[in-house]
């Protein structure tokens, strides 16, 4: 027997059924974005293949070039402290490197080349200013130009330390007389102390001819 609904309650609603989903008209949809993808390329690489197909010129400076068109090949030395063979030699052991890092990560690209770069970065080494002073001289903000010089270091830094830097050979440096199995002095300290007593004989070594006093050479090692 079934129970009557009372006066003045809601008629119970149906769920609401799911919409099917039309395979077809996906299919249909994901094939016309295909197709104006396609179209998309082609149409820019009619635009633009004569830009991507242009030789890029990794080594045009227009800074570099400014300074050298108005001073002549002597500004390397007025501003690197290198001849222009030497520049050009030391840039081409580093330019994979640098262009290498210069191009590396997303976002925004640094306005100034890396051959441009490289050049300021070798001025401020040499002349060692204040960073606002260098970044006028070269038309930048101060903060963006350290940082520049700061990655420029940071990048070419491991390069020439392998390539340009012979790290000590114990064999090659003066070794202790009293321990030489301890390979090397790396430093020498006088250390002064009151006369021992003794005989004459006794204290003379302990008296140092350099330095007038009675005391004690510290020979130090870092092996």
């Amino acid at each position: 027997m079934s129970e009557s609904q009372p006066d003045g309650a809601p008629a119970s609603q149906a769920p609401t059924t799911r919409q099917r989903i039309q395979p077809r008209q996906v299919i249909e949809r994901l094939a016309d974005e295909s197709a104006l993808e396609e179209i998309n390329l082609n149409e820019s690489q009619q635009l633009y293949a004569a830009y991507v197909e242009e030789e890029v010129h990794d080594d045009d400076a227009p800074v570099l070039r400014n300074f050298v068109g108005d001073l002549g090949d002597t500004v390397y030395i007025q501003m690197t402290n290198l001849t222009k063979d030497e520049f050009d030699i030391l840039w081409d052991t580093l330019r994979h490197d640098v262009l290498f890092a210069w191009e590396r990560g997303k976002g925004r690209k640094h306005k100034t080349c890396a051959k441009d770069a490289f050049f300021m970065t070798l001025c401020v080494l040499k002349h060692g200013n204040a960073w606002y002073k260098h970044a006028a001289d070269f038309r930048l903000q101060p903060s963006a130009f350290e940082r520049m010089v700061d990655k420029m270091l940071a990048t070419i830094d491991p390069v020439v330390t392998s390539l340009y830097i012979v790290p000590p050979s114990g064999m090659g440096m003066k070794k202790f007389d009293n321990f030489p199995s301890a390979l090397y002095a790396t430093d020498v300290k006088f250390q002064q102390s009151n006369r021992p007593g003794g005989t004459f004989l006794d204290v003379k070594k302990y008296f140092s001819g350099k330095h007038h006093l009675y005391g004690f050479k510290v020979e130090c090692s870092n092996k």
